[in-house]
């Protein structure tokens, strides 16, 4: 350790514990009045910068309340627009080995990928060092322009493992089809209108109205809706509001009495006629296409949404299943790394 770093040491060790500068003079301690001369030397030194940096930002982190958010509360609150300051760098610095820039490294990304087109974009991401789990809350790309719609490197993480995928891939893909089927009186929503605005037992039916119409158009025929079932799965509902009904798909083929009975009450509320929404669950429909591993329910939710969208079968395959659901899991992915869906 040069001496430079060893006096740094030492000053970080004072700082953090003593509240002030002025705590030195009023304890009359004469080593740390050495110290304190030291430290001033350091600071009018250009050369040892980072290290009285790294110390007032050690200091920082320990005394400022606010720093104490965790990364995870930061990024959510990011996410759901609660916060609008970027993550700071000392959050950043105790999730990944090296200090990076928040910004900087989706453009870096964003840079990165226009060297490749269609599934070496994917590859490209699955090799390199932002799947080893230490880049897991870090933005990868954004699908829209207003940022409004993150994909982190976990969704990458989780898809090369073969893990449960979360909302921001779901989100992301039904916000391209939005884009590539917005003339064809379809609409397709988000994760949260199911979670936040119609399962709660205190829902509100005007909030509930607001939302939906932030996408859907008077004129559409239908919407799809994504939906989270506890305790780690999705499935698709479909409403066809000229028919007052209410189709679901589930890859796992299951009831979902709750969730139906939720959605179709919601519905009823925004839309009237309560009692003339009907419900095709597609339980133990045999013309439906199931999954047959415990990973790729986000998938087949999109894969549905898709399918259904552009009047192609979702009926089951003859052969090949691990084939064609690897090929559904990758356009996904592929599709929101090109922001344009390609199925």
């Amino acid at each position: 350790m040069t001496l430079r770093s060893h006096v740094a040491k030492r000053i970080i060790d004072d700082l953090s514990g003593l509240n002030s500068t002025s705590s030195v003079v009023h304890h009359g301690n004469k080593s740390s009045g050495k110290k304190l001369k030291v430290a001033k030397r350091l600071i009018a030194d250009d050369s040892s910068q980072s290290s009285i940096s790294s110390a007032g930002r050690h200091l920082k982190k320990k005394s400022s309340k606010k720093l104490k958010v965790s990364m995870a509360e930061r990024y959510q609150r990011h996410v759901t627009g609660a916060a609008q300051s970027p993550i700071l760098e000392e959050d950043m610095v105790s999730v990944i080995p090296d200090p990076v820039d928040y910004n900087s490294l989706v453009n870096t990304i964003s840079k990165e990928l226009l060297k490749y087109s269609g599934r070496q974009k994917l590859e490209y991401i699955l090799q390199s060092k932002y799947i080893d789990g230490d880049y897991d809350k870090f933005v990868a790309l954004y699908v829209d322009v207003a940022q409004k719609l993150p994909v982190t490197f976990i969704d990458f993480r989780k898809f090369h493992k073969r893990l449960f995928i979360s909302y921001g891939v779901i989100d992301a893909f039904l916000y391209l089809m939005n884009k590539q089927f917005h003339a064809s009186y379809m609409s397709f929503g988000y994760c949260d209108w199911f979670t936040a605005y119609m399962e709660p037992t205190d829902a509100d039916p005007e909030k509930l109205k607001k939302v939906l119409d932030r996408v859907i158009d008077e004129n559409d025929d239908a919407v799809f809706i994504p939906i989270f079932v506890s305790p780690n799965h999705w499935i698709l509902a479909v409403v066809y509001f000229h028919d007052f009904l209410i189709h679901v798909y589930d890859s796992l083929d299951g009831k979902n009495i709750h969730v139906v009975s939720i959605l179709q009450q919601r519905i009823a509320q925004v839309y009237g006629s309560r009692h003339m929404w009907k419900v095709v669950d597609h339980y133990h429909d045999s013309g439906v296409q199931r999954q047959n591993d415990n990973c790729s329910c986000a998938f087949f939710t999109c894969w549905y949404a898709y399918q259904l969208a552009t009047s192609a079968p979702i009926s089951p395959w003859a052969d090949n299943w691990d084939t064609r659901t690897d090929d559904i899991r990758h356009n996904v992915m592929s599709s929101i790394l090109n922001r344009s869906i390609s199925m």
